[in-house]
């Protein structure tokens, strides 16, 4: 029997399982409402392809908006927005993208999970929308923070790209979420592995280290570090990985042209 090709790529234990739906997940479905051998003649039944389409949107949602259809959000915004519109773009890839952490933590800190620009002045972060200014730009600042740099808040903040709607919210919630991992779950593949080798870096020196490594100067050589190692990992894995992107925020819904 020839292995299917999906089978032979070992990069669950480099990066992880995909984050949309796989053949497996599709091939267990189609056994619940069919068995284990389809007629080609039931296909046509209308009765079991409704109920394979049920089986299937019951299945789990993606958790990373890979740009992935034309999604356009409508006002109120809200977190639970993101939520909806992952649901939207569940369906089946063959060889699907790689859920990253790093990718889930700028997912949450961008519109619309972040909600309007509360500052002054226009922060690397912020996008005009029909509506105001949102977050609509990620920064590599947010996974260091998420991953424990408080000097890496700092920088954010100082930097007008912290001054939205729910921010601080939002990072207090995946502060919560990525603090309470294990070792062991930090290391359930080399991705994950590699970002909690990063929060050594990071980490802030207090009593008992020498005095130039509790300095700004030194959390920032630190960070630098970090951030230039991460960029490293976003790059050697940009082919599977999935990258997170911005859904659209619109004030109305579109009409068709005459």
């Amino acid at each position: 029997m020839v292995t299917p090709i999906w089978q032979r790529f070992g990069t669950a234990s480099y990066v992880g399982i995909a984050d949309d739906l796989t053949p497996y997940e599709y091939a267990e479905a189609i056994r619940k409402v069919y068995g284990t051998a389809v007629a080609w003649e039931e296909l046509a039944d209308e009765a079991k392809l409704l109920q394979l389409k049920g089986h299937l949107a019951s299945l789990r949602s993606p958790q990373i908006y890979g740009g992935t259809g034309n999604i356009e959000i409508l006002p109120p915004f809200s977190k639970a927005d993101l939520a909806e519109n992952l649901d939207k773009t569940k369906g089946l890839r063959l060889m699907g993208q790689r859920f990253i952490p790093d990718s889930y933590m700028l997912q949450q800190l961008v519109f619309p999970s972040v909600e309007g620009f509360t500052g002054e002045n226009q922060p690397f972060t912020m996008v005009m929308t029909p509506l105001g200014p949102v977050r609509g730009f990620p920064r590599g600042l947010d996974v260091m923070s998420v991953l424990g740099s408080q000097r890496a808040a700092d920088t954010l903040e100082a930097a007008g790209d912290t001054a939205y709607a729910k921010y601080d919210e939002r990072l207090g919630e995946l502060n919560e979420k990525f603090a309470a991992f294990t070792p062991a779950e930090w290391n359930r593949n080399l991705y994950w592995s590699w970002l909690y080798a990063l929060q050594a870096l990071i980490q802030e020196r207090g009593e008992g280290y020498p005095n130039f490594m509790c300095t700004e100067a030194w959390q920032d050589r630190q960070l630098s570090a970090a951030l230039a190692s991460w960029a490293e990992l976003r790059h050697d894995t940009i082919l599977y990985a999935k990258q997170s992107y911005t859904m659209v925020g619109t004030a109305g819904s579109s009409m068709p042209g005459c």
